[in-house]
C-alpha cells in the first residue's frame, strides 16, 4: 500500500516539463529522449519517467521547478457593462 501512496504523489517528467512552463509535452518528450534532462545528477531519457515535488530536474544547468498556480475568481458588479465596443454610448 505504501508503494502505491508513494507513486500516486509522482508525475510524468514531460507533464511536470510542461507545468513548469519550460515547454510543450511533445517537446519535452523530445528533450528527454536526447538525454537533455537530468533528474537528481541521473540523465533520464525514458518518458515514462516518473517525478515528486522532491526531486530536483536540471535542464542546461537550471534547475526546473512547477509554478504553484493561484486561480482568482472575480465577478462582474451589477449594472456594469464589458465591452470591447459600446453601441449605446
Amino acid at each position: 500500500m505504501l508503494i502505491m501512496n508513494n507513486f500516486e504523489n509522482k508525475i510524468q517528467l514531460n507533464k511536470y516539463l510542461a507545468q513548469a512552463g519550460l515547454c510543450s509535452r511533445r517537446k519535452a518528450e523530445e528533450l528527454i529522449k536526447s538525454g537533455q534532462i537530468i533528474v537528481n545528477d541521473n540523465i533520464v531519457k525514458e518518458c515514462y519517467f516518473r517525478v515528486a515535488d522532491s526531486d530536483i530536474v536540471k535542464y542546461k544547468n537550471n534547475i526546473i521547478g512547477c509554478e504553484n498556480k493561484k486561480y482568482i475568481l472575480l465577478n462582474k458588479p451589477r449594472n456594469y457593462i464589458t465591452t470591447l465596443s459600446d453601441e449605446k454610448n
